[in-house]
């Protein structure tokens, strides 16, 4: 795979809103992604979510940087929450479960890494 620059701008064409799978709360968010990239090793893209809770859905290795936004994730294993925020960095371990709180809208970028 050759190198890939991602560069978020004011004009940024971003897919349209779909609900998130599993949602948890009455607010159901809405996600839409862009500038995604897919190889043979990982999917990586820029990614946005409106409030709400729900399940995690992915299962491969991640990684996300927070561009703006703030939240919290509960692990199901019992592990500390997470809070997080814009600049923030979080790692997600293959099958790692759990649930999502988006308190304001999320923006990240993220690599999926295939198994």
């Amino acid at each position: 795979m050759k190198p890939f620059l991602f560069r978020l701008e004011k004009n940024t064409v971003f897919s349209e809103q779909t609900p998130v799978a599993s949602p948890l709360s009455d607010q159901i968010s809405l996600t839409r992604v862009a500038l995604t990239c897919e190889s043979k090793e990982a999917d990586m893209g820029i990614w946005e979510c409106t409030s709400g809770t729900w399940k995690r859905a992915v299962k491969e290795a991640e990684y996300s940087y927070f561009i703006k936004g703030k939240g919290r994730f509960l692990p199901d294993n019992g592990n500390p929450e997470i809070s997080f925020q814009a600049g923030d960095g979080i790692y997600f371990p293959e099958n790692t479960t759990g649930t999502w709180i988006i308190e304001e809208t999320v923006q990240k970028s993220y690599v999926i890494f295939k198994s």
